[in-house]
C-alpha cells in the first residue's frame, strides 16, 4: 500500500523533469552584453584566422592589446555567437605565447595586459559553460567543451 501522497511532497522524476528557475539562469558571471552590436566583433572563425595570423607579433605588447579589445568586445557581444568554441580556440595560442614571454624582456606585455588577457578568456570560456547549459547542449559536447577548450587553456598555461 503507497503511502498518504502530501500536495508538497515531490518525487525524483519531477525534480529532474521539470526545470527550475536556477537552471535557467547563467551559472557563471560574464560582462553585461552591450546595448548594441558593435559590426567590428568577428564571429567568424575564418576571418578570426587571419586576424591572428596579421598580428605584429614582434612587438607582444600590441599584440596583447589588440586580442583583449577583440576578446572583450567579443565577450560583450550582445547578439548570439554560435561559433564560440572555435572562436575561444583560435584566441588560446597567441594568448599562450603573450604568456610565456619573460616579463622582464623588452616588449612583453605588462601583467596588468596578461591579467586583461586572462580575464577576458574566463570570461568567453564561461560564456561557452552558460550556453551550453541553458541550451542543456552540455552533455552532447562534453568532450569538447572540457577536453578541448577549458581543460586545455588552463593546462598550457601551467
Amino acid at each position: 500500500m503507497n503511502p498518504p501522497r502530501n500536495i508538497d511532497t515531490i518525487n525524483m522524476f519531477q525534480i529532474f523533469s521539470r526545470p527550475n528557475d536556477s537552471m535557467r539562469r547563467p551559472k557563471f558571471t560574464v560582462p553585461a552584453p552591450d546595448s548594441i552590436e558593435n559590426p567590428n566583433v568577428e564571429t567568424h572563425p575564418g576571418s578570426l584566422r587571419q586576424w591572428i595570423a596579421s598580428l605584429p607579433y614582434a612587438s607582444p605588447a600590441r599584440v596583447a592589446e589588440a586580442i583583449i579589445t577583440n576578446l572583450a568586445q567579443l565577450n560583450r557581444f550582445p547578439g548570439r555567437v554560435p561559433d564560440r568554441i572555435e572562436l575561444m580556440e583560435l584566441y588560446r595560442l597567441p594568448t599562450t605565447r603573450l604568456c610565456r614571454i619573460a616579463s622582464n624582456k623588452p616588449g612583453a606585455p605588462s601583467v596588468k595586459q596578461i591579467r586583461q588577457l586572462m580575464q577576458e578568456m574566463a570570461y568567453g570560456h564561461k560564456h561557452i559553460v552558460n550556453e551550453s547549459l541553458r541550451q542543456k547542449s552540455w552533455l552532447k559536447h562534453r568532450k569538447r567543451l572540457l577536453g578541448g577548450g577549458l581543460l586545455r587553456h588552463q593546462i598550457s598555461l601551467s
